[in-house]
């Protein structure tokens, strides 16, 4: 027995010395153009998916050629493009599933990745990502094997609504009442999702438009955002900007008044090559994001690539010698963190001829961090790169967006440089656009108009100290100026003559009730005179005094209302009218009890 135990210690020791590394691994990888055989590029996203696997040839050149990475094992690529088609994604994700091939790289677009991720999962196959950005490829329970070197959709919307809450903190009002737009795709719907759901009570989304990818009528969309009054527009779509821009110009959507938000996409893909265009003057003061790059006169990494991207054979690596886009950057970030992997799985002995878990592929992935040519990279437990945005700004002279600040999860966003906006100044729009509105000053006794409709605080007419009120308030037959110049200057009816009128007749009627009640105590009451006690004096008093209140009552109906004079208003007119008819009836109730009994003396007390 003890004999065979140490056989088969020395089987295990000679089976695990004996492990060596595969002298070839195949990568597959999944792309969505190819280069034309005609050799002509018709689109910038084109361009942008060619350069993409052009960077990672050279990514895959300088592995091979790099004598301590892998030094016995030679990669090599199994391309297969797509061309927009989820049956062929399947079908390849299917077929490298067959081949035992558990690792794929590249699928680039969001709208593909949701599908081939959920396959993925079923067959076993993990997936490593350069730019698809859809936030639902970071639920874990249902694309477990996905991760990917960029950042998901809802970073780039927090440093969209950073943004924002920045510029209404410097500039003001109208920085946060917001319209969306956005194609029907996975990519516009899913952005424009995360960003409703970042908003919260911070941002406020007056209207959100969705249109089909390439539909070229979008009035009835543009229309919308127009009478929404929003003066912030983000537009979340993959390509098509400069058929956007160009329509919303059409409606009047663009000027110094209005301020556009684009995603990644249209920062990284050119959307126009010339400066010219309309698009591109139509475009200037666009606000644009982008995965922190750090620059390439910072990065020595990236200054080695540029180096040799402008030398490398064209006809080998298509697209090379023409300016990268940023997402070529990214792809060979991709490539780099695949060879990573499988140094690392190799050092493990896991290439020995069996089918390599999904799990493994993913764990490695997500475990790896290095300094790459578009900046730190690493995964989190998600399968998301933890990563800045830059915050660009378009400039159509050089058709080129220059970065102006940096978002991080951490601080936020930073302005580090002065936006040029529409205008061509770096004057912070004042999008608090407010309608204009005429307004009755009183203190200047005439209408005016305020232009901007936020220079003029309007008063209410109950307040006390009121000038500028609103130009309804002009001529209602309702004094609302301590100075009546509301009810007084070009009225057809002037409250100040119908006061004067009024006040100078009511003043003599109370001068004559005066003399005439003075005369009723002196000849009345004092000396007694016959006559006037006849018509017993006491009532008279009585009632000249009630009509002498009563004429004062009219005063308090004069000028503007106040409350006190409100209050006295019923008291001095109802009392004296009580007290007037009360005096009146009593002396007719005592002349009736006198000539009740006509031939008796009565007397009444």
């Amino acid at each position: 027995m003890r004999l065979s135990h140490i056989l088969v210690v020395l089987f295990f020791s000679l089976y695990t010395n004996g492990y060596e590394s595969p002298s070839e691994i195949v990568i597959p990888l999944l792309t969505w153009e190819t280069v034309p055989s005609n050799g002509v590029i018709t689109s910038s996203s084109q361009l942008s998916a060619i350069q993409g696997v052009s960077a990672v040839k050279i990514a895959l050149s300088n592995i091979n050629a790099d004598p301590t990475l892998l030094p016995n094992t030679t990669l090599s690529l199994d391309i297969t493009n797509h061309f927009l088609s989820p049956s062929i994604a399947i079908s390849a994700m299917i077929d490298y599933s067959d081949e035992d091939k558990t690792l794929v790289i590249g699928n680039p677009l969001s709208e593909i990745s949701v599908l081939t991720g959920v396959v993925g999962n079923v067959l076993g196959v993990a997936q490593l990502s350069g730019s698809a950005t859809s936030s639902r490829l970071s639920d874990k329970r249902v694309y477990p094997y996905y991760s990917r070197i960029s950042s998901p959709s809802f970073s780039q919307t927090f440093a969209f609504r950073d943004l924002l809450l920045y510029y209404e903190e410097v500039q003001g009002l109208g920085w946060t009442d917001v319209a969306i737009i956005s194609t029907t795709d996975e990519y516009g719907v899913n952005l424009a999702t995360n960003f409703i759901e970042t908003a919260e009570d911070d941002i406020d989304i007056l209207t959100y438009q969705q249109f089909l990818p390439g539909a070229s009528n979008i009035n009835i969309e543009l229309e919308e955002i127009k009478n929404s009054g929003a003066r912030v527009i983000l537009a979340f779509l993959f390509t098509g900007w400069e058929t956007l821009v160009v329509e919303a110009d059409k409606k009047g959507l663009v000027g110094e008044q209005y301020v556009w938000i684009v995603p990644d996409t249209i920062v990284g893909i050119p959307f126009t090559n010339d400066s010219n265009s309309d698009a591109a003057k139509l475009s200037r003061g666009l606000i644009g994001d982008f995965i922190f790059v750090p620059e390439p006169t910072t990065n020595p990494l990236g200054q080695a690539f540029l180096a040799q991207w402008y030398s490398v054979d064209p006809t080998e690596y298509y697209g090379a010698g023409i300016t990268p886009t940023p997402f070529a950057f990214l792809a060979y970030d991709t490539m780099t963190t695949t060879a990573l992997a499988i140094a690392d799985l190799d050092s493990r002995g896991m290439f020995d001829g069996r089918r390599i878990p999904p799990e493994e592929w993913t764990n490695t992935i997500r475990n790896i961090s290095f300094e790459g040519i578009s900046g730190s990279v690493s995964i989190d437990e998600k399968g998301d790169r933890i990563a800045s945005f830059y915050i660009l700004n378009y400039i159509p002279e050089n058709n080129t967006f220059v970065p102006v600040g940096v978002w991080s999860p951490f601080d936020g966003y930073t302005p580090f440089q002065d936006i040029i906006w529409f205008d061509n100044t770096t004057n912070i729009p004042d999008l608090d656009i407010r309608e204009p509105f005429n307004y009755w000053s009183c203190d200047d006794k005439e209408m005016r108009r305020d232009s901007t409709g936020k220079e003029i605080s309007l008063h209410t007419p109950d307040s006390n100290d009121v000038d500028e009120i609103e130009s309804h308030y002009h001529c209602d037959h309702f004094i609302d100026c301590h100075n009546m110049s509301d009810e007084s200057v070009d009225c057809a009816q002037n409250f100040v003559v119908l006061f004067i009128v009024f006040g100078i007749i009511t003043g003599i009627l109370i001068l004559i009730t005066l003399a005439i009640l003075i005369f009723t105590i002196i000849f009345g009451i004092f000396l007694k005179y016959r006559r006037l006690r006849v018509a017993s004096p006491v009532f008279l008093v009585i009632t000249l005094l009630s009509v002498l209140i009563g004429y004062i009552s009219i005063y308090a109906w004069f000028g503007k209302p106040h409350p006190v004079a409100c209050a006295f208003q019923p008291w001095l007119l109802g009392l004296p009218a009580i007290s007037m008819i009360a005096a009146l009836c009593v002396k007719a109730f005592r002349i009736w009890r006198i000539f009740r009994f006509p031939l008796e003396k009565t007397r009444i007390t």
